[in-house]
């Protein structure tokens, strides 16, 4: 491990606080009792802040190994999920559920390893982890065969192994054998990008700068705290970072917020930028992916912004107009469970949801998932994970709408973008290959030379560092004529900071 990595996991694991010990404490305890694992006596420990790591790993080789009761399943992955430190891999996907058997034995070793040299703390058991989870998918995309497969399913997230074996000419059987292949080195998932918006919900972004003398943790526990923060980012080098927040979007709600928000930036930030986001698409260029390796696009090549007619990506893309009259909560509960299982049948996503404390009929699952892929309150397309693009960058761009314009043309051609059209102008998530870092900054640079861009920022490697999601922060909130927009006015952001 180098230098830079050894103060990365002292930084991370210094968030680890005495009170988030506490407060999972109980939580762990209730889930792990009656979990046995053929590693009992090697993970446990006196030290409470080493024994958190070490039940966070019981809790994942039992829900890996299915010994883990259904009723505390949700629980355990929610616990993981919510634990500020493990969330690795790209911005908008999720960590797996599940090791592997090779991920397992890797990181079981390396502990018999520190106990034997008597080095064991949490901050290596930390690093061990992260190790684990960074090397779970190969580096490298897939190839032959298996490259089609991913193009196809990439294009067509829901298409059936007979249809798909329709149009790459072969039987179902090789194509569902190919897809289980991948599936197992890139666990590619067929998920809903999901819109927030049309169930009365309104987001902010705010990219920041940290003033010299702020401590990272100063700020970053108490937005946390506040209710209705989403996800918080940063780079753990640089003070620079971002965090989304879903506030009930009604219009008093909004002047509120947004007041509040400019008060605290104002406070703690060298530099801070508020975005309100018009919709959201992601774009996927699999033809560049020829014999497990990631070629140039074109404008990188030329030096030229070229439109999407000038490839064959798969897109994605939702809108914002507000809340839509049709929508129940029945569907926003439904949205965001099925969002994460949208390949399974209509009788599996009951059991999921029933696991998750809703009966509801196949039937109704059925009708609520058209309803919403129909009203484009839900999209679906395909993650993955370790395919050869090794590097994320998050740019904030302010702009007119013209210049705008041009870089989403100009990026439309990437392996991988996510692109947010915002009042301000607009923000991009995109993951590229390391082989070619240098060219994408310095067409990035380019960019920046468009006249109409007041700033373009990339910031590369962005790690999360915490967040929710919509059902977490909503489920227990009134959902009225309007949807979420007049249901909590708890958006004063300076009542959580001390």
């Amino acid at each position: 491990m180098t230098t830079g990595q050894h103060t990365e996991v002292r930084r991370r694991e210094s968030y680890l606080t005495d009170e988030i010990i506490s407060d999972t404490g109980k939580a762990r305890t209730k889930i792990l009792a009656g979990v046995t694992t053929p590693y009992d006596a090697l993970l446990e420990s006196d030290n409470s802040r080493l024994q958190y790591y070490l039940d966070l790993i019981k809790i994942r080789i039992a829900l890996s190994s299915g010994t883990i009761q259904l009723s505390e399943a949700y629980a355990a992955v929610k616990l993981i999920e919510d634990d500020p430190e493990f969330v690795v891999g790209n911005t908008f996907g999720p960590i797996p559920e599940t090791w592997t058997p090779e991920m397992i034995n890797r990181l079981i070793e390396y502990i018999k390893l520190l106990q034997k040299s008597r080095i064991i703390e949490a901050s290596k058991v930390y690093a061990a982890i992260i190790d684990t989870l960074k090397s779970a998918s190969p580096a490298k995309p897939p190839r032959g065969f298996l490259e089609s497969v991913l193009s196809y399913f990439i294009h067509n997230p829901l298409a059936s192994y007979s249809q798909a074996g329709k149009d790459l000419q072969c039987h179902r059987s090789t194509v569902k054998s190919g897809f289980d292949k991948v599936h197992k080195l890139h666990r590619i998932m067929a998920l809903g990008l999901l819109n927030g918006c049309a169930f009365g919900i309104k987001g902010f972004t705010l990219f920041f700068e940290m003033s010299d003398g702020v401590e990272w943790e100063t700020i970053r526990d108490p937005l946390l705290s506040f209710p209705f923060t989403k996800t918080l980012h940063r780079v753990p080098t640089s003070p620079f970072g971002f965090v989304s927040f879903a506030i009930p979007g009604s219009k008093r709600n909004t002047v509120r917020f947004r007041s509040s928000l400019e008060k605290v930036s104002r406070r703690f930030f060298e530099y801070f930028s508020i975005h309100e986001p018009r919709g959201l698409a992601r774009i996927v260029n699999p033809g560049l992916l020829k014999d497990g390796e990631w070629g140039l696009p074109e404008c990188l090549i030329s030096g030229e912004a070229s439109g999407l007619t000038e490839y064959k990506p798969a897109i994605s893309s939702i809108g914002c107009p507000g809340y839509l009259g049709e929508l129940t909560k029945d569907d926003f509960i439904t949205s965001e469970i099925v969002a994460y299982h949208l390949r399974k049948s209509n009788n599996e996503l009951a059991k999921i949801m029933k696991s998750r404390g809703y009966d509801v009929r196949a039937s109704q699952i059925a009708y609520r998932v058209q309803k919403l892929l129909k009203l484009g309150v839900m999209f679906p397309w395909l993650w993955f994970s370790g395919v050869g693009l090794h590097y994320n960058f998050t740019i904030e761009i302010v702009s007119n709408t013209e210049a705008r314009q041009k870089i989403f043309e100009a990026v439309s051609g990437f392996p991988e973008v996510f692109t947010t059209p915002t009042d301000r102008g607009a923000m991009i998530w995109m993951d590229i290959p390391k082989y070619h870092l240098k060219n994408y900054y310095d067409f990035l640079s380019t960019l920046s030379k468009i006249p109409g861009i007041e700033r373009l920022k990339p910031i590369l490697a962005v790690n999360r560092s915490g967040g929710k999601n919509y059902i977490d922060m909503y489920e227990k909130l009134d959902f009225g004529s309007d949807g979420f927009c007049s249901s909590s006015s708890d958006v004063n952001l300076n009542d959580y900071i001390p």
